[in-house]
């Protein structure tokens, strides 16, 4: 009886040590696939970068080549200063204010980060939300983020090639190579109008010189090579394109931001309280502002709300 005993515990010892074996080996596999899905999305972040430095990169040589071709070679072309001074001084400063606003809302759109979510500056109540969806992460306008597994506020999205909660995240631009949100929106947003107006500017002058209505009457002979004259027809192809495309692009994030919506929130089907009216909603993307006007103004005015409270966010379906 004790043999058989005996037999019976190192029967059952082996079985447990088998089990163990087999627990730890599935618990390793586990690591590993975790240790390679990580490896894969920094992989992919990194590839992502490097895709949006080529971007910054090609719209930074298109907009220098284009801007400099026109001053070159298309603005000679239009007006001469001494036949109509007044009319040569007007574009050269309709071109100047242009392509000024354009690289300067450029430059602070690449520089500026949308913002990161910040626990501390989380109100209690959405701290309060966040512990109840903590159970449903899942669940649309979720304050719990299971990718960072932590509160993020209203409005906020975990952007996985960032890897981290982007403040009212619009989304991941590879022209700027990171997210469009909170902090940099307004500057993103002034790029595109400046852009259409710069494009949509050439390409009327450049059309009018065409049809003869805006010639200067002394050309110099250096003007008149075939060269330059690839060089305008080039800048003009261009700047008809960007017009016909900068413009649905704009109507339609124009639309988004009367409605004070981003685009995750679009597809989501959230959106701010649309009683708010358009001023207001317009305030939540550019600030404060007296009139109309101020908004094309060039500013480094940081915005006075820190991107961590929207006590107004409802879903689209809530009856309103």
């Amino acid at each position: 009886k004790l043999q058989f005993l005996y037999f019976i515990g190192k029967g059952q010892g082996q079985m447990l040590r088998i089990a163990n074996a087999l627990g730890l080996r599935k618990k390793a596999k586990l690591g590993g696939d975790q240790r390679n899905l990580k490896k894969s999305k920094l992989d992919l972040s990194k590839a992502v970068h490097t895709v949006g430095f080529v971007c910054v990169t090609v719209a930074i040589l298109i907009i220098t080549s284009t801007v400099f071709t026109y001053f070159r070679s298309v603005f000679p072309l239009l007006v001469d200063k001494d036949a109509n001074h007044h009319a040569w001084w007007w574009v050269l400063g309709v071109c100047s204010w242009l392509s000024f606003n354009l690289m300067f809302n450029y430059c602070l759109v690449l520089t500026t980060p949308a913002g990161r979510a910040d626990v501390a500056l989380m109100t209690e109540a959405d701290l309060r939300q966040a512990e109840l969806d903590r159970c449903e992460p899942e669940k649309r306008g979720s304050l719990w983020c299971k990718k960072c597994e932590a509160p993020r506020p209203v409005r906020a999205h975990h952007c996985p090639l960032c890897g981290y909660c982007v403040l009212k995240m619009d989304h991941h631009c590879p022209w700027v190579n990171q997210c469009v949100g909170h902090y940099n929106h307004r500057y993103f947003i002034l790029f595109l109008v400046y852009l259409l107006l710069s494009v949509a500017f050439a390409s009327i002058t450049i059309s009018l010189h065409f049809t003869g209505t805006l010639k200067s009457p002394s050309l110099p002979s250096m003007y008149r090579s075939s060269r330059v004259s690839s060089s305008v027809i080039l800048c003009y192809v261009v700047c008809v394109a960007l017009t016909m495309v900068m413009s649905l692009f704009l109507l339609w994030t124009s639309h988004l931001v009367l409605r004070n919506q981003t685009t995750i929130e679009f597809v989501a089907q959230l959106l701010i309280d649309p009683r708010a009216g358009y001023r207001k909603n317009l305030e939540a993307t550019f600030g404060k502002f007296t009139t109309y006007a101020e908004l094309l103004l060039p500013s480094v005015v940081p915005l006075a709300d820190n991107g961590h409270n929207y006590a107004n966010h409802i879903p689209s379906n809530a009856g309103l």
